[in-house]
């Protein structure tokens, strides 16, 4: 039995849609993902075209069919290495705007923590030490006291002190664009 040389042309004419419709048996997607990746693999069939001998019908089917089917493994496992995000379809507005809240969340945790270290940069040493512990740490008042070895009277006072320096320089901050 002698079968008939195929051109590219005539390979993709005859089995694209076959190649389609494969793919879309193979693997749950719908006729847009199915193309792409039949596309991909006639890609592959015409840059190996000068490899495959001979062009019969038959080889090239095969071939096609083998090539598609390591596209569909390839597909299956960048899906399965790629997060989604934010996947409007599957989520409620609920979960969309929960979700939102906490990319705000996490940007404005950020931006404290870029704040904070411009402020303790601009801050001496024992200055540094209490912004740390007032603002970042939250200790209570007898926290401060016990930890810095002071009274009442001089914790308020440094306290106070501390606060025009940070106005100063959050004042600074907003005069920068």
């Amino acid at each position: 039995m002698h079968e008939e040389e195929i051109t590219f042309d005539q390979a993709y004419l005859s089995y694209f849609r076959v190649i389609c419709l494969y793919i879309m048996s193979r693997l749950p997607c719908d006729r847009y993902t199915a193309e792409d990746i039949a596309a991909e693999t006639f890609l592959t069939l015409q840059l190996k075209w000068n490899t495959i001998s001979p062009h019969h019908r038959g080889v090239i089917a095969v071939w096609l069919h083998r090539t598609a089917d390591n596209k569909i493994r390839d597909h299956q496992k960048k899906q399965a290495r790629t997060p989604i995000f934010m996947d409007a379809e599957l989520l409620s507005a609920q979960e969309l705007r929960a979700r939102a809240e906490a990319f705000a969340e996490i940007d404005r945790e950020i931006d404290f923590q870029k704040l904070s270290d411009r402020i303790c940069r601009a801050l001496s040493g024992q200055d540094r030490a209490l912004f740390r512990a007032i603002y970042l740490e939250e200790q209570t008042t007898e926290e401060l006291m016990k930890r810095f070895g002071i009274s009442a009277s001089t914790l308020y006072l440094r306290r106070s002190r501390l606060k025009r320096k940070l106005q100063k320089i959050l004042s600074k901050k907003a005069d920068k664009p």
